[in-house]
């Protein structure tokens, strides 16, 4: 870190990790440096690629624990994937906050799954409030969550 806490990155202190079971292209890592638990988004061998949905997160999600010593995969989860309905049903954005993941669907439709099994919990949906609609999330990190003081989860969608 600088002296006013901004990490400094040097190609010298790089550390390439091999692409881990059972991917063969990985879209999104995010990275728990406190539990050394990596969150790897993609798709495995046996899950075709279509480049043309380039922003996505690919089709499936695994965690690993222990990544920086010898990685062990905790779960799988198949994301949600259909190319073909309408609205499109991929997912698009990921996000690890507190005792979730967070995943959302291009039409604002967020995926709640619970970060120690990978256990779905819940679908978060447009409410009333806004007509039951989103607008389209067209980012590749559209989503953010925050746990505030009082336990709640504040989740943006953009």
């Amino acid at each position: 870190m600088d002296r006013v806490g901004n990490p400094v990155y040097a190609y010298a202190n790089a550390q390439n990790y091999a692409m881990p079971a059972p991917f063969n292209v990985v879209k999104r890592a995010v990275y728990e440096a406190d539990t050394d638990t990596m969150y790897l988004t993609g798709y495995a061998a046996d899950e075709s690629f279509d480049r043309g949905y380039w922003k996505e997160v690919g089709r499936r999600l695994v965690r690993y624990d222990h990544w920086s010593k010898v990685p062990e995969q905790r779960y799988s989860i198949e994301l949600p994937w259909d190319t073909q309905s309408k609205p499109l049903a991929t997912t698009i954005g990921l996000t690890v906050e507190g005792k979730y993941l967070f995943t959302v669907k291009p039409v604002g439709m967020v995926h709640v799954y619970e970060k120690d099994t990978g256990r779905e919990v819940g679908v978060i949906k447009p409410g009333p409030e806004v007509g039951g609609a989103s607008g389209w999330v067209d980012v590749p990190n559209g989503i953010s969550a925050s746990r505030q003081a009082d336990g709640e989860y504040l989740v943006c969608v953009r």
